[in-house]
């Protein structure tokens, strides 16, 4: 986990709240000069444990799992968690222990829910109002398998403008194949992989990409060295330099800089898809075809 990435969370996450470093110190249980340190590129301390949770208890939903998941909490530990809390309040599925989760299908030029359901196990649906299904029935990338491998996913929050939610997660995006041209697209069919933020180092007011990492290609998304758009682009974001550039800088002892912070909230509030690309949902979990199956 990279310096950078962690004070750009913290930092956003306090943007986000709209606190001064003083008063989100306090909502965290810590001082503000940790909270300075924790913002800083240079700074000399991590948060422990026990602040990573505080963080996530203040942070809204996804990114309170981020935080979580460097106290050092597993997401399975996280969902039993949550279903124990769901019964307490009486809020799980009223009958039984399955729910019925219906399928997501193209119809026309899109896709959408049928009538068609399917029955799992309710422990693993804790939001079943979002939850839907696809059936591989084609060739795609990522986590996706053989043809008739069943795909679960949370489509909340697919209808954000911001692509801020869906960061570091598994999802599945479509493409038309279609799109600007000189725009990177990939190719027409659905897509799966971990969406992954990337801006070229040393230029963190340039040129950001979102890029749909394939769990086989894990590790360098955009060499330094790399000319021209990063495989597997999925959107971009560049600075309007005119009228921006004023807002995300600093002063420094060396006047006025660019902030890598101010930059990194800025992306994740207007960084959009390309057209022709849109984002079906998060992938939850997958299971194989039946035998029998193809």
């Amino acid at each position: 986990m990279s310096r950078l990435e962690i004070s750009g969370r913290i930092f956003a996450l306090r943007s986000q709240l709209k606190k001064t470093q003083k008063e989100f110190a306090e909502l965290v249980g810590v001082t503000q000069p940790a909270i300075s340190d924790w913002e800083s590129e240079s700074g000399q301390s991590f948060p422990s444990p026990e602040s990573y949770t505080q963080l996530g208890n203040v942070a809204p939903y996804p990114e309170n799992l981020w935080f979580w998941e460097q106290a050092g909490f597993s997401r399975d530990a996280m969902l039993s968690a949550a279903v124990s809390v769901l019964k307490e309040r009486g809020t799980e599925p009223p009958k039984g222990r399955t729910v019925a989760v219906p399928r997501l299908q193209k119809i026309g030029q899109r896709f959408d829910i049928t009538g068609e359901t399917i029955t799992v196990d309710a422990r693993f649906v804790l939001n079943p109002e979002s939850v839907a299904y696809w059936t591989v029935d084609g060739p795609a990338y990522g986590p996706i398998q053989p043809e008739g491998t069943t795909i679960f996913l949370d489509r909340s929050e697919i209808d954000r403008p911001d692509l801020e939610p869906f960061f570091d997660a598994k999802v599945l995006i479509e493409s038309t194949g279609q799109g600007k041209p000189g725009d990177p697209r990939l190719d027409a069919g659905l897509h799966a992989g971990i969406l992954r933020l990337a801006g070229k180092q040393g230029a963190e007011h340039g040129v950001w990409y979102a890029i749909l990492e394939r769990l086989e290609q894990r590790g360098v998304l955009w060499p330094p060295d790399h000319l021209g758009h990063p495989e597997n682009a999925v959107g971009r974001w560049v600075a309007q330099m005119a009228t921006d550039a004023w807002k995300l800088k600093k002063e420094t002892q060396h006047g006025r800089t660019f902030d890598a912070k101010l930059v990194r909230a800025r992306v994740g509030e207007e960084l959009r898809l390309f057209p022709g690309h849109s984002i079906l949902g998060r992938v939850l979990w997958w299971q194989p075809p039946q035998a029998g199956e193809k």
